[in-house]
Formats: structure tokens, sequence, C-alpha cells
């Protein structure tokens, strides 16, 4: 097998939203064949599960338009303009969940898809809580809900949790927790 590669002959913005751009790109392949793509590029995206010092993690319900339901997974939400992904997770734990923590950790970055969709997500952990009072967007309906670990990872198992970020930062933490390191 060969390491094939493709060239982009053209890009072009064909639609831009305030979160993603779709693209059309003329690509050559390793056969001097074209093809033509469309590809949405996603605003990256900043995810965080906090840990409580009773270890308990909190994660939120939110009701989500696209899927007509409510969702469980982790506090996120888009890196904006001129953010770093910690300063996104800072923002949106305290919007959110109405949560501080002196300490965060960059768990993983992840990219969610690959070929249509594009986008880059990065999972933190963070501990030393103080809980305070959330203040979440105007059309976000948020439910914090605190549950074990172990808890979390039967909802993923069983498919109660199916967010890809949520469900990966759940089987990452319950793995560190299995070898002490958190």
């Amino acid at each position: 097998m060969t390491d094939a590669k493709q060239k982009i002959l053209s890009s072009k913005d064909v639609f831009t939203a305030k979160l993603f751009t779709v693209k059309e790109e003329v690509l050559q392949d390793h056969n001097n064949q074209l093809h033509t793509f469309h590809t949405a590029y996603t605003n990256p995206a900043a995810g965080v599960i906090p840990i409580t010092s009773k270890g308990e993690i909190i994660l939120i319900n939110q009701y989500r338009y696209i899927f007509e339901k409510r969702i469980l997974g982790m506090i996120a939400g888009y890196i904006e303009e001129g953010e770093t992904s910690l300063q996104a997770v800072k923002r949106e734990l305290h919007e959110e969940a109405g949560i501080t923590a002196g300490q965060f950790e960059l768990l993983a970055k992840i990219e969610l898809a690959r070929s249509v969709a594009v986008q880059t997500y990065h999972i933190f952990l963070a501990k030393d809580l103080e809980i305070g009072e959330a203040h979440p967007d105007s059309d976000e309906d948020i439910e914090i809900v605190r549950l074990s670990l172990q808890e979390a990872v039967k909802k993923v198992m069983n498919g109660e949790i199916y967010h890809s970020p949520s469900m990966t930062a759940i089987l990452m933490l319950d793995k560190l927790k299995r070898e002490k390191k958190i």
C-alpha cells in the first residue's frame, strides 16, 4: 500500500455561516484523475468534564433542536475567534454550569470527521471546582447532571451517551482512573 497523496487544485467558498464554511474543492489524485468535493469546515470546539473532590463527574443534559431531544454529554462549545481552547472551556464551564476550576488538563485533541465535514475538538478535564450559578445563553435549555464515572461509562456502553467527544472523554477518564492517574 502506498501513501497516496491528493493535491488540491482549487478551493472556493460556496457557503459561509457563523460556525462553518462549505468549500468546493477540486483534487487531483495519485492517478492524475480530478475529483470535486464539497466539504464543511466547522469552527473548532472544546469540551470539559469537571470532576469533583468526591470523584463525581458533571455533565449536562441539553435540548438539541437538530435531534429534537435532549442529549447527555460534556460541557462544550465553539472556540471563539482570538480565544484558545482553554479559554473556551473556562468560559463554557462558567456559563453552562456555573463552575470555575483551579486545574485543567488537556486530555485529547480529536478530529470528528474524516471526509465531508471537518472539526477539531479539544477535550479537557477540570479539577479543584468551585460551584456557582450558571448563566447559559438564552437559547440553551440545560440541566446539570452529576454521576459517578462508573455510571457514565455504563451510559456510554448502553447508548444513553452517544455524543462522540463525550464518549471519548468518559472512556479516557475511566482508563486514567483505572491506571490511578487521576
